[in-house]
């Protein structure tokens, strides 16, 4: 096999275990890989070698997730329209796309960017031992593969590469993150750009209490990702080999959002900026050469084919320039001027994956600097702990050196060196703190300025801005989250594992007493709504799936927004923020959408008894259950527009810490959750280790058919629950419901 192994002979035996037989299975000794299985099957890697636990992890995805290692393989290579009917596409990926001319268009983005081609130069540039570890996840796919071909779609492809592996590391998010940013400049400045559109971005909590405020003895860290809320783009693991101890979520082979066994580490959306969108004037009308400085430079186009399955071939032309040295392409055009998007990550898509394989050898979290010192590293907010009592914050991106006087939200000339990069700064230009005497770090997706009620940090008051926000997150955010986050933190000095527990888990309100004070104040305006106000005056805050008064607060929330205006928008927003007195058009206002909810609620199935749960849905494979959180924003994909106090303070709209955003309403009047909370670790740190807590949504297999393709979903996060890690043998051992062993022949 081109894997670098010799041929393999495998010998598989799958046990299914007892609870009685799994106290008696011996500890793994060194030899042949193992996969232990436990109750979530969640697969635990016993190896002898990295390589060896490559190899397994390999198998046991394919095991799981065949089809969306192959989804994403083919994403990467631009090949998905060609291969896949709308039916073949996993259903984590149907966010993105769900018809053919969506698979044409992540098709059109792969081939404009050519992830691939920059993808097999970067394989070259994986540090020795990831390119030997990939190449061993490979070999246990095969694996895999050659005992299961009956269970292998047949458009999965065969032959499966590291520069694939490299590849998927980004497709899944390039015009999200890395081109989204310098695309999301372009829209800024009134262009449509090519199919597709920039997708939209994740958010996240990230979030570290210290052991000063704390009363486990050591630090406490959430790691909680969010996006589509189908979390299994990733897929959960807990790998042991010699110098290798991690649990977490692996993308492909990349073990990125992790924990080993002293420092764990958490990536929420925001960043330096690092994308830049360039116009350029054609020499001539339609021409396809430029001036830079006076001297012609072409602008490069190339055919794009894409192939689709059951139709016709599809022919478009890309087109790309080499602004500031790396692969620039063309996102839209016109008779006279291109627009383009320049970043260095195109020329480093090995980064990430060297990045990942430091962090996971990080003993200290501190050591996370150096770990991120590689060209192409993450671009997030990373917020980690370790056993020490040690925390480590960074702002992280490959940042390219701009010269001042410009605003980099905004395209930029592309005709002049004056607007182009002085190269890029080292990763000890970056914001960072270190164990910061308040005793926590936040990044709950806002501005690194205010992470702290006080405002900026000292540390931040020189840096060039665009070091410290881009477009998706600029100068000067906050976040509903943030701001919730930052009230606990004040209002509890030191935080047990329980209190710990409930705020990563917290579905509250932020202020909400104060719009309960506002309800009662509009009550005596509204006299014909009294059981209605009775319950909603009763509101504790929390968007729980069993509370009636949560669904009325919900109603009243939506019917207030059309009876504001910019005033009484402003007043509410010193009511709710800063205490003030409601005017008495606010009171009026208030009353009136108090008029309008009632009415909406005595037309629900349970009237007035109906609970927030029976509206608000978690839905996957078949299976609706009640689900609990909320935003007060937009829906997700429907017509329903912020109001004009989200515009004039948008912290009066909130998604709740435990955030889930849900869709339009359906026919019968539910709405599902759409995104959010998917993948969450929760770790409790202490010199005798790190005991850690996850959920998955909705569970482990993609197969529908499987019992762990929705028991996450059921048993945890409807259920604002989270599972135990068993990092240990002694905690796994009576877990174990099946056993694989895995072994080559060299």
């Amino acid at each position: 096999m081109s894997s670098g192994f010799s041929r393999l002979l495998l010998f598989v035996s799958a046990l299914l275990l007892s609870a009685g037989a799994a106290q008696a299975e011996p500890a793994p000794q060194p030899g042949a890989p193992e996969i232990y299985r436990d109750g979530w099957d969640v697969p635990h890697i016993y190896a002898a070698s990295e390589a060896d636990g490559y190899f397994a992890l390999g198998y046991a995805m394919a095991q799981d997730r065949i089809a969306g290692l192959a989804f994403s393989v083919l994403r990467a290579r631009g090949m998905l329209a060609e291969n896949l009917t709308p039916a073949d596409i996993p259903a984590y990926a149907r966010m993105l796309a769900s018809t053919q001319d969506d698979l044409v268009a992540l098709d059109y983005e792969a081939r404009l960017w050519q992830l691939h081609a920059h993808a097999q130069r970067a394989a070259s540039r994986l540090e020795p031992q990831v390119r030997r570890d990939y190449a061993a996840f490979i070999a246990g796919i095969a694996a895999w593969r050659k005992t299961n071909p009956s269970l292998v779609p047949s458009w999965v492809p065969a032959d499966i590469t590291v520069a694939d592996l490299v590849a998927i590391g980004h497709s899944d998010v390039w015009l999200s993150y890395w081109a989204g940013i310098g695309s999301d400049d372009c829209v800024r400045g009134g262009v449509e750009p090519f199919r597709p559109k920039a997708a939209p971005r994740g958010a996240s909590n990230g979030w570290v209490l210290m052991p000063s405020r704390t009363t486990t003895g050591g630090a406490v860290l959430l790691s909680d990702p969010h996006g589509p809320i189908d979390g299994r783009f990733v897929y959960e693991y807990r790998l042991h080999a010699p110098g290798l101890e991690s649990a977490g979520f692996a993308q492909g082979p990349m073990l990125l959002i992790a924990r080993n066994a002293s420092v764990g580490w958490a990536f929420t959306t925001g960043s330096p900026d690092v994308s830049d969108c360039y116009v350029v004037r054609r020499v001539a009308t339609g021409a396809w050469r430029y001036l830079f400085d006076g001297k012609a430079r072409p602008i490069v186009r190339f055919p794009i084919d894409i192939a689709v399955k059951g139709g016709p071939k599809l022919h478009f032309t890309g087109a790309y320039t080499r602004h500031n040295g790396v692969y620039s392409p063309v996102i839209a055009e016109d008779a006279k001027k291109v627009w383009i998007v320049s970043t260095p990550y195109i020329e480093h898509l090995e980064g990430i994956h060297n990045a990942a394989w430091r962090m996971n050898r990080a003993r200290r979290a501190g050591d996370l600097a150096q770990a991120l010192d590689v060209p192409g590293t993450p671009i997030q907010n990373v917020t980690a702990a370790d056993t020490h009592g040690d925390s480590f914050y960074i702002h992280a991106g490959m940042t390219p050196r701009r010269p001042p006087g410009f605003d980099w939200q905004q395209p930029q000339d592309g005709n002049t060196s004056r607007t182009a990069w002085r190269g890029y700064h080292p990763t000890s230009d970056l914001f960072t703190l270190r164990s910061p005497a308040a005793g926590y770090v936040a990044n709950n997706n806002v501005d690194p300025r205010f992470m702290y009620p006080d405002g900026e940090p000292t540390a931040a008051a020189k840096m060039p801005n665009y070091l410290l926000a881009e477009g998706w997150t600029p100068e000067g955010r906050r976040t509903d989250r943030e701001d919730r986050f930052l009230l606990a933190v004040a209002g509890t000095p030191k935080f047990d594992e329980e209190t710990a527990r409930q705020m990563a888990l917290d579905v509250t309100v932020s202020r909400s007493d104060r719009w309960t004070a506002l309800v009662k104040a509009a009550a005596s305006a509204a006299p014909g709504n009294g059981a209605f106000t009775a319950d909603l005056a009763k509101f504790d805050g929390a968007l729980r799936a069993d509370s009636t008064a949560a669904l009325k607060y919900m109603l009243w929330r939506r019917a207030l927004r059309p009876e504001l205006n910019d005033a009484t928008a402003r007043n509410l927003a010193d009511v709710v923020m800063r205490g003030a007195t409601p005017s008495a058009d606010l009171i009026a206002a208030a009353a009136r959408a108090l008029d309008s909810a009632a009415k909406e609620a005595a037309v629900l199935p349970q009237g007035l008894a109906t609970p927030y749960g029976a509206v608000y849905r978690i839905v996957s494979d078949g299976v609706s259950l009640p689900m609990s959180g909320g935003r007060l924003g937009a829906d997700i994909g429907g017509k329903d527009k912020p109001g004009p106090e989200c515009r004039i303070e948008p912290l009066l709209c909130p998604t709740t810490l435990f955030a889930i955003g849900f869709g339009p309403p359906a026919a019968d009047g539910t709405r599902t959750a759409v995104v959010g909370s998917r993948m969450m670790r929760l770790d409790f740190y202490g010199p005798q280790g790190i005991r850690s807590f996850t959920m998955q949504n909705p569970g482990t297999s993609i197969d529908p058919a499987s019992p762990h393709a929705t028991d996450q979903m059921r048993a945890l996060v409807s259920q604002r629950e989270l599972k135990p890690v068993a990092w240990t043998w002694e905690a796994l051992a009576g877990e174990v419901k099946s056993k694989v062993v895995l072994q080559r022949e060299r």
